[in-house]
């Protein structure tokens, strides 16, 4: 095998290197979506939903878990973005 033909071996020319940047758009505008959606969730209309003390929730009120529910998908939005941003950064 030619070694231009390995795939393990890094591309040196600008024309053959492949473009990051649609993907890295794509992977911060759906971090965008999900963040501008957890913040409509923690405020009118999504928090009077979800804001009776009543049933628990791992012994926590409904409100309560709510809140935490949202800064955990939240932090999980975040930890996808930095693991694709860095997957990106080693591409190219």
């Amino acid at each position: 095998m030619h070694p231009a033909e390995n795939p393990k071996t890094p591309k040196n020319r600008k024309d053959e290197q492949p473009c990051t940047r649609p993907a890295r758009f794509r992977s911060r505008l759906i971090f965008t979506v999900v963040m501008g959606v957890i913040a409509v969730f923690l405020v009118w209309p999504g928090y009077p939903l979800f804001s009776s003390a009543t049933p628990l929730v791992i012994g926590f009120p409904l409100s309560f878990a709510w809140i935490i529910l949202c800064t955990l998908a939240g932090f999980a939005a975040m930890l996808a973005l930095y693991r694709s941003d860095r997957k990106h950064e080693e591409d190219g």
